[in-house]
């Protein structure tokens, strides 16, 4: 896992400011029950604010943030993608460049990274700018193995689903492996619907209109 200690130096320089300016409530489901607390939005920029997930166990409290706030850079990332290319439908881990679809993430897309114990554990991409088509797309998203069933991969998603919408995106796509039965179950549960299949992967699509994330 990447070590990311210069956000969660950063996160913890101000406490009492981030207590001041957030609201929390609670959601429940089957395995876990999480306590949100989401900073106040400051700038237009900043549409989602760094927040905590804390379980009921008193673990570690992942950090959802977008990339405004965390300051990933081009090496940081070109590793992330190395490291965690293997989780994805088309596996990045294989791409000749890395380096270079680093540079076309951090240019075009708006990105998304969950934090634990100081370190990178997850990470969504989101192409939200087509405003022609209105349809935004999730090239990529991915939890480490080791930080799975902990509730980030939706805290995830509903962080991109959120973004796509607040930019005017009528339609948000993704795509995932026909074997990826926890990833299909948890995009069917926000309410994507299966379009078409290419080979091993399905492509999924999300009316954003009518979901009520």
């Amino acid at each position: 896992m990447l070590s990311t200690n210069f956000l969660n130096s950063k996160i913890r320089e101000e406490p009492e400011k981030n207590n001041d300016m957030t609201r929390k409530f609670r959601r429940n489901n089957e395995e876990n029950r999480y306590c949100v607390a989401k900073s106040d939005v400051k700038t237009a920029s900043k549409l989602m604010s760094p927040y905590n997930l804390r379980s009921m166990h008193n673990s570690p409290a992942p950090i959802i943030c977008w990339n405004e706030d965390a300051k990933v850079g081009h090496a940081q990332l070109t590793e992330l993608l190395r490291t965690f290319g293997g989780l994805l439908p088309r596996l990045l881990s294989t791409r000749p460049c890395l380096s270079s679809y680093a540079s076309k993430l951090l240019q075009s897309a708006n990105l998304c990274f969950a934090l634990l114990d100081g370190s990178v554990v997850g990470m969504l991409a989101l192409y939200a700018n087509d405003y022609k088509t209105r349809v935004a797309y999730i090239p990529l998203v991915f939890v480490s193995r080791s930080a799975q069933r902990k509730g980030i991969g939706r805290a995830l998603m509903t962080e991109g689903v959120n973004l796509a919408r607040q930019n005017g995106m009528g339609q948000l796509g993704i795509e995932v492996r026909d074997d990826n039965t926890i990833a299909r179950n948890l995009y069917e549960s926000l309410g994507f619907r299966y379009v078409s299949k290419e080979g091993a992967s399905w492509k999924m699509e999300l009316d954003l209109g009518s979901s009520s994330i």
